[in-house]
């Protein structure tokens, strides 16, 4: 039974539990004796029937629970990246769950990706090559990426490279060879901080991070201009909505005052 087929459920059993009522016990003589037997087997078809409710009850909460915890969040679940079977999981033999991850694309689309969950370490996964076919179907995919580590761990630790970045992963690019236009990159930034899949200061730190790396590179003129263009972009986005606070000074940090 799906999640939602579970909740349905759950809400039938209430409703059947709290209209059937629980038989009173007759205000009569206790010498009549039929009326007590009357009593007593309607009391003790009320009691079956609750304990069936209950138990029934039980058992689905229970799958509830299962299947709220392989419930893929796009703005919060890391769906990790691993390169052949360099995976703690497949490599230990952990008991592994094929589950079916829904996620909205920029368009506003409903797309589908077929992925992993590791019942033990309570990790989503996806192999290299499943990730690199479902990129290439949908271009831009706005999920919070992460490679595991060289050990195939879930290390907290992010590889800062421009190919392992969650940026990279979810489809920005500034190469010619993918030519994404202005549009197709801001809408993905978009998409990705009003979705809440990056922090506005975690993509600023990514981009301010490629653009030092290769600023004194041959050739990357054109890829440092839009890296510094869509930098402006973030830094300005929804500006309005922030906090605002008065400053009277600026000076370096660490500096006495």
């Amino acid at each position: 039974m799906s999640l939602e087929e579970v909740e349905r459920e759950l809400v039938r059993l209430d409703v059947e539990q709290n209209c059937n009522l629980d038989p009173v016990f007759p205000e009569v003589r206790i010498d009549q004796y039929i009326s007590l037997v009357n009593w007593g087997k309607e009391k003790s078809a009320y009691d079956r029937k609750m304990k069936k409710i209950s138990s029934r009850k039980t058992r689905l909460l229970s799958r509830k629970q299962e299947l709220e915890a392989v419930m893929f969040d796009q703005k919060k679940t890391i769906l990790y990246i691993h390169r052949g079977n360099n995976i703690i999981c497949l490599r230990d033999h952990h008991n592994i769950t094929n589950v079916t991850c829904n996620i909205k694309t920029v368009d506003g689309k409903r797309e589908q990706i077929n992925a992993q969950f590791c019942n033990r370490c309570k990790k989503f996964f996806i192999s290299q090559t499943s990730y690199e076919r479902y990129r290439k179907k949908m271009n831009l995919i706005p999920v919070k990426f992460q490679f595991v580590d060289k050990n195939g761990r879930f290390s907290k630790f992010v590889n800062n490279s421009q190919e392992c970045s969650p940026l990279f992963l979810a489809g920005y690019n500034v190469s010619k060879r993918n030519n994404l236009s202005v549009r197709e990159r801001t809408d993905l930034l978009k998409f990705i901080l009003n979705h809440e899949i990056m922090d506005k200061h975690e993509i600023i730190g990514y981009l301010q991070y490629f653009i030092a790396l290769n600023r004194l590179k041959p050739n990357f003129s054109s890829a440092i201009q839009k890296w510094e263009d869509d930098l402006e972009f973030v830094e300005e986005y929804n500006m309005d909505e922030q906090p605002h606070i008065e400053v009277d000074e600026i000076r370096p940090y660490g500096s006495k005052a």
